[in-house]
């Protein structure tokens, strides 16, 4: 464990260097490098990507802030606007134009060492996630053994979705943000740990596999979550026309935190259940060791300017913690430098019966206190999991430049389980949200 000290000059030297890699990044730019991958030295590569944008909700809060008949909302007491769940699993949209909900930048830099041997440092710095502080998101090591065959080694993205390798990258695809019903599904974006990518041809088109395994860690605001004993593989086959893609992950997932009143409500309730002879319900409780899997399917069309995406994603755990399923289909058409899009998604939890213990109607004939305390408890710990949405969100993508674009959207959202992907009860369960952004890479 690192001391304040360290931690200080840690956060020092990366706010140092990145602001030595945007300088260089500007001054490519003034010099009128039209590339995106710049020598700033020999050996060392300098690239860059930047969003700025905004968006705002027309929804509402429930009239007396809290639904008296949904258990499962998030308690609302001061009538708050709620906000909707967006960029980074993090609740950035409301009534206001908040200009920090999706800006964001970031430096790629790599250092040929030998031949075939880079190293591969990406900082990134966003208003919604860090408050605009810099954080070291990549640092790897990439060794070539062969022609088909290269090696990683350090700090580098969780290959599991279709845009993984890009995803803080706007430019690189057709929305302001990836559609949500799958890409907040898990709070892991990067890890620390190896992996090995093979690429070979097979009748004019390209298999990819790519094997990883590591850890992560994702902390928020009361609680920590662990990610070990973590593995898995992605795997696409295609060409520039049509690449389809399936990915698998497992890991086994360690919580903590949660707030102190939660942990305090925990506390009781285990010496109250364990008091009463129902340890077995403690025990179908316990979610803070869970392991849990993780499924991807997907594919890109690409055909005379049609272009479609989609994607299908599955998480199941071994715990009263939700299964989700979550799907979105993206088409768009290019007319010179607009492209239009239209994206239609959807997530649902599939065990919402489990969720509660078989123990409970037993328990409720000892006490009725206890097993609607129980009950409560579940539901605050899984309140942020009741999010089943649906969604149609139509945008248009319009090329500035080669490497500078401006997007629009307009979205219709539907919450269909409590408050969906907003923060709080809303007044309608039907809200809209309008959002744009101005991209670029360097």
């Amino acid at each position: 464990m690192w001391s304040p000290n360290e931690v200080s000059l840690s956060r020092l030297f990366i706010t140092k260097l990145f602001r030595y890699l945007l300088l260089n990044a500007i001054t490519i730019a003034a010099l009128g490098v039209n590339q995106t991958y710049s020598a700033i030295e020999p050996g060392i590569h300098l690239s860059g990507f930047m969003t700025v944008g905004s968006g705002f909700t027309d929804a509402d809060a429930f009239p007396v802030a809290d639904d008296p008949e949904d258990r499962e909302d998030a308690v609302n007491s001061n009538g708050e606007t709620p906000k909707f769940l967006s960029n980074g699993d993090r609740y950035i949209l409301n009534n206001d134009l908040d200009f920090n909900a999706y800006t964001r930048g970031g430096m790629q830099i790599e250092f040929d060492m030998l031949e075939d041997l880079v190293a591969t440092m990406q900082i990134v710095s966003s208003g919604a996630v860090d408050n605009y502080d810099p954080n070291l998101a990549w640092f790897y090591l990439n060794y070539q053994l062969n022609p088909s065959t290269r090696l990683l080694a350090g700090r580098f993205r969780v290959p599991i979705y279709l845009a993984s390798s890009f995803l803080d990258v706007g430019f690189a695809y057709p929305w302001i943000t990836p559609p949500v019903e799958v890409y907040t599904m898990i709070n892991m974006n990067n890890m620390t740990g190896f992996s090995t990518q093979y690429a070979a041809e097979f009748y004019d088109r390209v298999w990819l596999l790519h094997l990883f395994a590591g850890t992560s860690d994702y902390e928020r605001i009361t609680s920590v979550t662990q990610f070990r004993d973590l593995f898995g593989l992605a795997s696409s086959y295609g060409n520039e026309h049509l690449t389809l893609r399936a990915s698998y992950m497992q890991y086994n997932g360690n919580f903590s935190g949660q707030g102190e009143g939660l942990q305090d409500d925990l506390a009781q309730g285990v010496k109250l259940l364990t008091d009463l002879g129902f340890s077995n319900i403690v025990e179908y409780m316990d979610f803070t060791h869970t392991k849990t899997s993780f499924t991807t399917l997907s594919y890109e069309l690409n055909y005379q300017g049609f272009k479609s995406l989609g994607e299908w994603a599955y998480r199941e755990q071994e715990s009263i913690l939700a299964d989700v399923e979550g799907w979105y289909v993206t088409m768009g058409y290019q007319i010179n430098n607009w492209f239009p899009h239209i994206t239609f998604s959807r997530r649902d939890e599939r065990n919402e019966d489990e969720r509660l213990p078989p123990q409970l109607p037993a328990l409720r004939a000892v006490s009725e206190v206890i097993a609607d305390l129980l009950v409560d408890t579940v539901n605050d710990i899984l309140e942020r999991e009741d999010n089943e949405s649906s969604a149609i969100t139509i945008g248009v993508k319009y090329d500035l430049t080669q490497s500078v674009v401006a997007k629009l959207e307009w979205m219709r959202v539907k919450n269909l389980e409590s408050s969906g992907f907003f923060e709080f009860a809303t007044q309608d369960q039907t809200n809209t949200i309008v959002s744009f952004s101005l991209e670029t890479v360097f």
